[in-house]
């Protein structure tokens, strides 16, 4: 009886195939079934999605690195490679820098050699010329030789100063009386001196060759005593004498009396004389106040009160003869010969010198100079050297300074 009653108590199971009949045949039940499968697609999707850019940019992100890591290990053996360089290019630059210093001691020692060998060749060519000296019997000391460079210095300079001074006397001449020595120098200069003289272009030009025949009247052409005292005029002479000897014979070296005896005797008694008698100053002075009087008529500033101008153009003058009278007392003492040389002076219309390169300088022209151009007048000599200063060679002449001229 007992067994009965819990047979009755049992729990019946329950039947799944009514469970799924009963479910299927709810709508509600399916609807919300097919709504979890679309939810489940997406989320795999969207993951998939996810893991797909995070592949991708994963990869990316690699590839960077590996350019980078490329790029970095690249640069660094650039680094290395400039620095291989580096060093080396020190070393080369120490090699260098030793060579040079090298070739610096060579060079010197070269340059000293050089000088030594100069002075050796200086003092061969001074025994040649003193055995050639004593040959056409002169002497052995020259105490009074002078270097060209000193002569064509001082000639510069006196050229530069003419220069400037006929900067000062271009002024219009017209109502002032010239002097007679005044129209007597400039005709020397030029025959077409008046028409000249109204040209601006000319008219420096015309003052400068007054000047340098002014220089040449009271110092190297003249008999006055502004060095040397009286006995200059008889060395000037004999000087004048000489060089027209030199000029015939060619300076011959059998010609008798030899040119080196009188030219030795000319340079030791100038040097004496120069000694002897000081420079007259008071005579300068007197010759400067004269000349600067007849300047007047061409100074620029003629207004009254032109003491300014005047005091200039008088110390300028006075600068210039005083670089004369140095030049002459040099050239005097020298046993070379110096000659200063004007050519055709006031030459004729129709019968003037062509222009000749090696003697003259253009200074001034109407056409372009060529060597058919023709000299209208000169503004300044030549300076011809004859011989050496140690007394040989008179055969020989040199042009020292050309002289200045103006062309048509």
């Amino acid at each position: 009886m007992v067994v009965e009653t819990r047979s009755r108590k049992r729990k019946l199971k329950p039947d799944p195939t009514s469970c799924a009949k009963k479910e299927s045949s709810d709508p509600s039940a399916q609807f919300s079934s097919e709504v979890d499968n679309r939810t489940a697609k997406e989320l795999l999707a969207r993951q998939q999605l996810g893991h797909d850019k995070f592949i991708q940019d994963y990869r990316t992100t690699a590839a960077q690195e590996r350019s980078l890591v490329a790029e970095t290990t690249s640069l660094l053996l650039e680094v290395e490679d400039l620095k291989k360089q580096l060093k080396s290019e020190k070393t080369q630059h120490k090699d260098l820098k030793a060579n040079y210093d090298n070739l610096a001691r060579n060079s010197d020692d070269q340059k000293k050699e050089l000088q030594n060998e100069i002075t050796r060749s200086k003092e061969y060519h001074k025994e040649r010329n003193q055995i050639l000296e004593l040959l056409n019997g002169g002497s052995l000391a020259d105490p009074n030789s002078t270097d060209d460079d000193e002569v064509r210095g001082t000639w510069i300079y006196i050229a530069f100063n003419v220069k400037q001074l006929a900067y000062q006397l271009v002024g219009a001449s017209s109502g002032q009386p010239l002097d007679d020595e005044v129209t007597q120098r400039l005709q020397r200069v030029s025959k077409e001196y008046r028409k000249q003289m109204q040209d601006p272009d000319f008219r420096d030009l015309l003052m400068r060759g007054y000047i340098w025949l002014l220089v040449q009247d009271i110092e190297f052409d003249s008999k006055k005593d502004l060095w040397g005292g009286p006995g200059v005029r008889v060395l000037k002479m004999t000087h004048d004498n000489l060089v027209a000897r030199v000029e015939k014979t060619g300076g011959d070296l059998d010609a008798e009396p030899p040119v080196a005896h009188i030219a030795g005797w000319l340079a030791k008694g100038s040097a004496i004389m120069n000694k002897l008698c000081e420079k007259d100053s008071i005579g300068i002075n007197h010759v400067v106040d004269v000349e600067t009087e007849r300047l007047r008529p061409f100074m620029v500033d003629q207004k009254p009160g032109y003491d300014r101008t005047d005091k200039m153009v008088s110390k300028q003058l006075k600068d210039i003869i005083d670089s004369a009278i140095k030049l002459d007392v040099i050239m005097m003492s020298s046993r070379a010969i110096f000659h200063i040389h004007w050519g055709g002076r006031a030459q004729e219309s129709g019968n003037l010198e062509r222009w000749n390169p090696d003697l003259m300088e253009a200074e001034g022209w109407d056409h372009e100079v060529s060597p058919e151009s023709r000299v209208q007048f000169r503004i300044s000599p030549t300076l011809y050297k004859f011989g050496t200063v140690n007394g040989i060679l008179y055969n020989l002449n040199i042009v020292l300074a050309k002289s200045a001229v103006v062309c048509d």
